[in-house]
């Protein structure tokens, strides 16, 4: 009987370690490995994110770096479409002695540049532009922001420039100034007596265009100014 019962005991105590190993593995299969599984996954991810991370911070400085020389490109355009300056700048060399076939018409046309609506043509040409798609979104609609935000400074330059350009004395004197040729030539003329109404008008009248090209000039070229200065973006 005591043999039976230690066999049986014997027996019990194998089933118990078979048990206990299958307890063990299911332990480890359910509970212990996929809790391993985790962790080393977490850190994969964790890792990941630092390298997404990373080269998020490297496409953002490609970016700004790109951005900031679209902006500048899209700034250069719009100066040279719509300053008042770009006309000047692409007429043929001239003398300085500036001989109008019709004072009147040369001035509308100073005039005309003077009231260029460079406001409208700056959004126009910046939205116009290639290089606009090439920004994000959000930048593309701050650079329209930006442009617009200069349309009171705009209409201040130009009410300045008007006042200025309205003042036919003022040119005069400005452009009597600046036309060294034309002073020479009149020079030479009362050196040897020739004076004549006719001369004297027309010295007048291009000492006055002188000053008024010299006016528009100016005016175009504070408008360039003032669009590369203020138009740009910090990252």
């Amino acid at each position: 009987m005591t043999n039976k019962v230690d066999v049986f005991l014997n027996r019990l105590s194998h089933v118990s370690q078979v048990f206990l190993v299958g307890f063990a593995i299911f332990g480890y299969f359910y509970t212990v490995r996929p809790i391993y599984q985790k962790e080393i996954l977490s850190e994969d991810i964790a890792k990941k994110e630092v390298e997404l991370k990373i080269l998020k911070n490297q496409v953002d400085e490609l970016y700004y770096n790109l951005r900031s020389e679209l902006i500048r490109k899209i700034n250069v355009s719009v100066t040279y479409n719509c300053s008042p300056v770009t006309p000047l700048m692409m007429q043929p060399p001239k003398s300085d002695a500036i001989r109008s076939k019709d004072f009147d018409v040369e001035m509308s046309k100073l005039n005309a540049l003077l009231n260029k609506d460079v406001y409208s043509c700056m959004i126009e040409s910046s939205l116009n532009n290639p290089l606009i798609k090439e920004l994000r979104k959000i930048d593309q609609d701050k650079l329209i922001d930006l442009m617009q935000s200069l349309n009171p400074k705009l209409i201040e330059l130009r009410n300045e420039y008007d006042l200025i350009f309205r003042d036919r004395d003022y040119l005069f004197k400005i452009g009597e100034a600046k036309s060294v040729f034309v002073k020479e030539l009149e020079n030479f003329r009362l050196d040897n007596g020739i004076k004549t109404e006719e001369n004297d008008n027309w010295l007048k009248e291009t000492y006055i265009l002188s000053g008024a090209m010299s006016v528009i000039s100016d005016y175009g070229m504070k408008f360039n100014r003032l669009v590369m200065e203020q138009v740009k973006m910090d990252e």
